[in-house]
């Protein structure tokens, strides 16, 4: 596509030497020979156009560009017709345009101008003054100042209902109904922790029940408390025999190993499979099985 400069160029060119033929028509030519003028000039004097440029009316003059609205035509804006409108207002009042603070203003002027308060002096002048009472004139009714006889009168609608009166302070739910402990912090229902928490609070229990007189206890007792308390912890919680050494270690090389060694050595290739090679366990059973390994 062309600009307009360019399309008016070509068309200049081809206009000096077939000054006879309409704009219309030329563009029409350009159009169909890419924007050639070479090429148009060329097939109009050698009579070789395509048939629809021969059906063509070679005087056609150029088609008149459609006028583009202007944009204040079809403008909207909420300052339209106002004092201000320039694009339909001849004349605006440049006394009241200003760029910057005002000139002739100061503070002192500023506060001294008691014009808004004049302008909001009538719109107050309802709210100023309370009429309490009013005196009626013979023949005037309150209707007339839009009176209601019965609007102030106090309201007694709970007057006769003693709401709460019947109800019972702290002093008495207490005399009703004792203060006792709920069971879950009494001691007796206490369950018994199995922790070794327990000794310690045992033995704060039982040196504070001791007499308060005797300076030092007998070392000896105190053992033999202790190893009471052991003793039954250890009843209740059931005897625990020493864990085994989890490595094999057998006798020197060249002197044979006992049945329990074979067995832990059995064991422990067996448990392997919780590491890494997870199928030891059953190549081993499968050798085994099939008399490679002595069992």
């Amino acid at each position: 596509m062309v600009s307009e400069a360019e399309l008016e160029s070509l068309l200049s060119v081809i206009r000096e030497l077939l000054p006879e033929l309409g704009e219309g028509f030329l563009l029409r030519c350009l159009q169909q020979y890419d924007y050639s003028s070479e090429l148009v000039i060329n097939n109009l004097l050698e009579g070789r156009l395509t048939p629809a440029l021969e059906q063509m009316d070679r005087a056609t003059p150029r088609p008149v560009k459609e006028k583009v609205p202007d944009v204040l035509d079809v403008r909207s804006n909420v300052f339209d017709d106002d004092e201000f409108d320039v694009f339909r207002r001849e004349q605006v009042d440049m006394s009241r345009v200003w760029k910057g603070r005002r000139k002739g203003e100061n503070a002192r002027e500023t506060l001294n101008d008691k014009q808004h308060i004049a302008q909001q002096k009538a719109r107050y002048q309802a709210y100023e003054t309370v009429v309490e009472e009013i005196v009626l004139q013979p023949g005037e009714t309150g209707e007339a100042y839009a009176l209601d006889a019965y609007d102030d009168e106090y309201d007694d609608t709970y007057e006769m209902s003693q709401v709460g009166a019947n109800d019972l302070d702290g002093d008495s739910l207490l005399s009703r109904r004792p203060f006792t402990v709920p069971q879950i912090l009494r001691k007796g229902n206490k369950p018994e922790l199995e922790e070794e928490g327990e000794d310690e609070e045992e033995e704060e229990t039982l040196q504070n029940n001791v007499n308060r007189d005797q300076f030092v206890q007998d070392p000896a007792l105190l053992r033999e408390r202790a190893e009471a308390r052991r003793a039954a912890m250890h009843q209740r919680k059931g005897f625990r025999p020493e864990p085994r050494p989890s490595g094999v270690v057998g006798q020197p090389k060249g002197q044979g190993q006992n049945k329990e060694t074979l067995l832990d050595r059995r064991k422990k290739e067996a448990q392997k499979g919780r590491g890494a090679n997870h199928n030891r366990r059953n190549m081993a059973d499968r050798k085994r099985n099939k008399g490679m390994i002595p069992s």
